[in-house]
């Protein structure tokens, strides 16, 4: 419909007016914490992270150090199930973040062998 501003400001005249679209939901919501899965958790040799949920959205993946040091990444993955190989990593804590067009979500990885 259309919008109209009226103002009186001393003897000027302002009368602005318009169309506007009333925007009722989002069509692509964002991405949940709960769409990405780690396992397991704490992991020693292996982690599997699943992106099942994410129903093939492409995301890119990569895992950091706690230091902010990237250790691994993987670009544009459509896959359900990414595995990768962490037994040269060291003891400790480290993040999983999950990119796609819809948001980030961050995991946190613990290592222990």
């Amino acid at each position: 419909g259309d919008i109209t501003i009226s103002s009186n400001a001393g003897i000027n005249t302002v009368s602005i007016t318009g169309e506007a679209e009333v925007v009722a939901g989002i069509e692509d919501p964002i991405i949940l914490p709960s769409q990405v899965k780690l396992y397991p958790n704490p992991a020693s040799q292996f982690v599997e992270i699943d992106l099942t949920d994410l129903n093939g959205i492409p995301a890119d993946l990569s895992i950091k150090s706690i230091n902010g040091v990237d250790m691994w990444n993987k670009k544009e993955v459509k896959e359900s199930n990414v595995s990768v190989d962490i037994s040269s990593y060291a003891d400790g804590a480290y993040l999983i973040l999950v990119q796609t067009d819809r948001g980030t979500v961050a995991k946190r990885l613990l290592i222990k062998k």
